[in-house]
């Protein structure tokens, strides 16, 4: 299956996608790793926060002050030659202990974070086609992945996947639907009930 992803459950989303053999689509960063050469330095966390000028250092070292933090958001992305074509957000509703009940997935934009990542992506990215995923804190990129997240590909619209295989295969971004009309919500997997 040209999605590389090992998740059995996520298998429904991709099944009936054509996609040629020799099309690669990475759903984890472990596939990335490969593909992608000249860009593995993102999976660096700190190399990300120093591109972008922050304040940051190895496990240890005294800081001389420390961030507050605010909403978590995961953008999803598509990039073509480092310039974003197309956005989504999500953010996380916790259900405490540093994990999440529910995502809130967003019908609007979020322009700070847009605009931000995209400089960002201009700056960093060039040479790189398909999708990307930023994780931010107040703006700020926290981490970045470059492939797209598996949890919600059908809550996108008709023909997102479709726009995807596009985007590996032909090197351009053709999506109709844009931005869902409402905001839905995804409840996280694993989780207890009972908590």
């Amino acid at each position: 299956m040209p999605f590389k992803q090992p998740d059995p459950w996520s298998n429904q989303f991709f099944k009936n996608i054509k996609v040629r053999d020799d099309v690669v689509i990475p759903v984890k960063d472990f596939n990335v790793w490969p593909l992608y050469p000249d860009h593995r330095w993102i999976y660096d966390k700190l190399a990300v926060a120093l591109s972008q000028e922050l304040k940051a250092a190895p496990h240890g070292v005294p800081s001389p002050s420390y961030p507050v933090f605010s909403e978590h958001v995961s953008s999803d992305a598509a990039v073509m030659d480092g310039v974003v074509v197309w956005w989504s957000h999500t953010t996380g509703i916790s259900a405490g202990e540093g994990s999440f009940n529910y995502w809130h997935i967003h019908a609007k934009a979020m322009p700070e974070i847009e605009n931000y990542c995209s400089a960002w992506s201009d700056k960093h990215l060039a040479g790189y086609t398909g999708m990307a995923n930023f994780e931010t804190i107040g703006g700020r990129i926290i981490e970045a992945h470059l492939r797209l997240t598996n949890q919600w590909p059908d809550l996108y619209g008709k023909g997102w996947l479709d726009a995807i295989v596009r985007l590996y295969t032909e090197k351009r971004w053709v999506f109709e639907a844009g931005f869902r009309a409402r905001d839905m919500l995804s409840e996280a997997f694993g989780l207890d009930k009972e908590q």
